[in-house]
């Protein structure tokens, strides 16, 4: 039998909000991932599939396959993301997560 998704927490501080990668985060990400600082020590960025995707980003097609990436992730019970955004403006700053969670969420409860 299949593990169940991750769910993924909103977490929140006094400046930050944490919630789920979503495709609500597009604008953010390719603005991320256009820069070329940011890819400057990426390495190879790959689709759920193994296949490259062109960094730095090109468009926000190219980007919304990193979302798309983390989505199977969090389905496949492996990994995810987190986008950052700032309380008073709630502008996107970028993502955190978890590459291999040991079973840090699971169906939504600590353990």
């Amino acid at each position: 039998m299949k593990a169940q998704p991750l769910i993924v927490p909103v977490l929140t501080t006094e400046r930050l909000t944490l919630e789920p990668i979503s495709l609500l985060h597009s604008k953010g990400m390719f603005e991320l991932w256009s820069d070329t600082d940011v890819c400057k020590y990426s390495g190879t960025v790959a689709d759920y599939h193994g296949n490259a995707i062109e960094m730095p980003a090109t468009s926000c097609a190219n980007s919304n396959l990193i979302i798309d990436f983390w989505l199977q992730a969090a389905t496949d019970n492996w990994g995810f993301r987190w986008a950052i955004l700032k309380m008073d403006s709630e502008s996107f700053v970028g993502t955190i997560g978890f590459n291999s969670p040991s079973v840090a969420f699971r169906n939504g409860n600590e353990q």
